[in-house]
């Protein structure tokens, strides 16, 4: 299953414009937004699945599109 860490998951998120803070993304890990591992040890860091991410931009997507009609 291919992951990406809070880094790779930002720059994603950055380049289709759905944020512009890496702590939005956490935030959002934080609080159930995107389905993500928590740390463990903390150091490691969370890891987001592929699918969840492909599920966010799906959501965007849908709530954008749903604003144009």
């Amino acid at each position: 299953m291919a992951v990406y860490h809070v880094d790779q998951a930002f720059e994603l998120l950055k380049k289709y414009k759905i944020t512009t803070h890496k702590e939005s993304v956490r935030r959002w890990f934080r609080q159930g937004v995107i389905e993500a591992k928590s740390p463990t040890p903390r150091k490691d860091g969370w890891l987001l699945p592929k699918i969840s991410l492909h599920a966010l931009f799906k959501s965007v997507y849908l709530t954008l599109m749903k604003r144009m009609l």
